[in-house]
C-alpha cells in the first residue's frame, strides 16, 4: 500500500482526522475512498462488465460511472472497514513496542489480508444488512447506468433537433454525477460534457412542471412583463428530461448586475404568488 492510504487510514484510527459533521462531509468521505477504494475494484468491475456503451462515450466518461459506484460503495462501508482495521491493528500489536522499527505495517498486513485467501469475502459474510445494501446499491447502478447511456443514445437526435445539443458536440467525456440527493433508486441530477466543450443536463424525473412553466414565463414576456424572464429549454421525455446548461459568468459591470438583480427579484415575486 502507498504510503497515502497508510498515513491516511492512520489519522483516523489516531484521531486526528475529523469523523463527525460538517468535516465527515468534506474530509473523511475523500479519504475513504482512497484508502478503501481498491478493495472494491473487482465488485465494480464485474458490475461494469455489464454494460452495453455505445461508441460515443470515451473511457473517461465510463469511468465517472465507476468512479460513482466506488464512493457509494465505500461510504456505505467505510465506518466498518475503518472499525474493522483499527481492531486488527490493536489486537496485532499488542506486546511489541511502537517505537521498533521491526514493526510490520499493520494496516499493510491488514490490507493483504483482506485481498487474499478471501479476506474481504468474509468481511461481507459477517455483516450480513450491509451486504444486502450493497446488492441493492449495485442493482440499481447497473439498472440506472444502462438507462442513462440507452436514453442518450436514443435521444441524441431530438436533442440536437431541438437544439440542445450541436451536431458536431462529438463525444462524452465526463457525466459529473452527485449533484442532487439520490432518489427512485439512487438516480441523481448529473452534468455531461462533450468534447467539444459542450455542457448538457440530465434530470431523472417528470419535467412537465419545467416546460409549463417556460411556457407560462413565454406567455408573460408577449403580455409586457416589466424584465424578460427565461428558463433553461428542456426536453422532456417519459419519466426523465434533458434541460439545456446555464453556465455561471461573472458580474463584469453595473448594468449587468442590476440587470441580474432586477430579474432574481422578479423571478422570487413570481414564485411567491
Amino acid at each position: 500500500m502507498t504510503k497515502l492510504k497508510s498515513l491516511a487510514v492512520q489519522a483516523v484510527i489516531d484521531g486526528t482526522c475529523p469523523t463527525q459533521g460538517h468535516d465527515r462531509d468534506t474530509v473523511t468521505a475523500e479519504t475513504a475512498v482512497d484508502v478503501f477504494g481498491g478493495l472494491f475494484d473487482p465488485l465494480v468491475a464485474e458490475c461494469a462488465s455489464t454494460i452495453r456503451w455505445p461508441a460515443c462515450f470515451t473511457a473517461d466518461a465510463r469511468q465517472c460511472r465507476h468512479s460513482a459506484l466506488t464512493g457509494r460503495l465505500v461510504g456505505l462501508f467505510d465506518l466498518a472497514l475503518f472499525v474493522d482495521c483499527a481492531i486488527f491493528r490493536t489486537v496485532s500489536g499488542r506486546g511489541q513496542d511502537g517505537a521498533d522499527a521491526a514493526a510490520p505495517d499493520w494496516f499493510d498486513v491488514w490490507w493483504q489480508g483482506m485481498v487474499a485467501d478471501g479476506g474481504f469475502e468474509r468481511f461481507h459474510d459477517q455483516r450480513p444488512v450491509l451486504t444486502r445494501y450493497r446488492d441493492l446499491i449495485t442493482d440499481d447502478w447497473i439498472t440506472n447506468t444502462q438507462a442513462l447511456v440507452d436514453r442518450f443514445d436514443q435521444d441524441r437526435a431530438a436533442l440536437i433537433e431541438a437544439g440542445l445539443l450541436d451536431q458536431a458536440a462529438g463525444a462524452v467525456v465526463t457525466i459529473g454525477l452527485g449533484l442532487s440527493d439520490p432518489h427512485d433508486g439512487g438516480q441523481t441530477v448529473a452534468i455531461w460534457r462533450f468534447a467539444s466543450g459542450a455542457g448538457l443536463g440530465y434530470k431523472p424525473r417528470p419535467m412537465a412542471v419545467d416546460v409549463r412553466f417556460a411556457e407560462f414565463l413565454a406567455a408573460l414576456n408577449t403580455k409586457g412583463a416589466p424584465q424578460v424572464l427565461r428558463t433553461p429549454r428542456v426536453l422532456a421525455m417519459d419519466g426523465y428530461g434533458w434541460a439545456e446548461l446555464i453556465e455561471p459568468t461573472a458580474l463584469n459591470d453595473d448594468e449587468g448586475a442590476t440587470r441580474f438583480y432586477a430579474r432574481a427579484g422578479a423571478l422570487l415575486a413570481l414564485l411567491q404568488r
